[in-house]
């Protein structure tokens, strides 16, 4: 019987006894489950399909990955995924969800008047490319297993998918949805691993939770990758046109990326 995403989480949060999922996030999962995985924009009741139609998005660029009822359309064999070279897992996914990508950057952008930085698929490549280049300097990435690589790879392009909910709880919030788009990600032992190891990309790149970590060395190495690839994408080029005006300066994420030009 495949895993839910509570005991997929408790599995995850075996590893790390410090970290407590909020109720808030455990009572969502719960009316998820009785609404039949609708997705709504968390904190107001409008499921995602309307949201979208309301920032007059076409039906072209979510109803790939989302159905008229607003539920993901599972898409992704994990344990078929996660053993292929890491060349193809980076084309199928770009090829696949770059209009998933671009909506998480829509989605975040509109939680502010300021905006926020871009989120997207430039974003995402900057990730994995960089998580990638630390394991490899590192050395870590035997040359017979790709799953490391692929972890990171996986890891680094969804950890933001959350967005599409909400900001608050965004790593919580990825972890559900991608409970929600793969399958056969319990297959076996090693396969369910290998997937909890992307979920903790997922997570612990959420400063919230990455910070309560006091032995950041218990994380595996994708996820350490992941974590820093993404706090050093820092560059002028990511603020978004919406924060052109005086108020976005007070915000910490923009004026950081407005001083970094590289």
């Amino acid at each position: 019987m495949k895993k839910n995403t509570l005991q997929i989480i408790e599995l995850l949060l075996s590893r790390f006894s410090q970290i407590e999922i909020p109720t808030e996030f455990i009572a969502f999962i719960h009316n998820q489950e009785e609404n039949e995985h609708r997705l709504y924009r968390y904190g107001i009741d409008e499921t995602l399909i309307s949201y979208f139609q309301r920032r007059g998005i076409s039906p072209r660029q979510y109803n790939s990955f989302l159905t008229q009822e607003s539920q993901f359309i599972p898409q992704i064999d994990y344990s078929k995924l996660i053993s292929l070279p890491p060349d193809e897992v980076y084309s199928h996914i770009l090829d696949n969800f770059n209009n998933l990508f671009y909506l998480q950057e829509i989605a975040l952008e509109t939680e502010t008047s300021t905006g926020f930085n871009r989120h997207g698929q430039e974003h995402l490549r900057s990730v994995v490319s960089n998580a990638l280049l630390l394991l490899k300097e590192e050395k870590i990435t035997p040359d017979s297993d790709y799953s490391l690589e692929n972890e990171a790879i996986i890891g680094g392009f969804f950890h933001d998918i959350g967005n599409l909910i909400a900001r608050q709880y965004h790593g919580l919030f990825g972890i559900y949805l991608l409970t929600r788009l793969f399958v056969n990600y319990d297959h076996n032992k090693n396969i369910l691993n290998s997937f909890v190891n992307v979920l903790e990309c997922v997570l612990f790149h959420e400063v919230e939770y990455g910070s309560k970590l006091q032995d950041l060395s218990l994380l595996c190495p994708s996820t350490l990758g992941v974590i820093i690839a993404d706090k050093t994408d820092i560059h002028y080029k990511r603020v978004s046109s919406v924060s052109n005006i005086p108020e976005a300066i007070q915000d910490a994420h923009v004026l950081i990326n407005l001083l970094v030009s590289k």
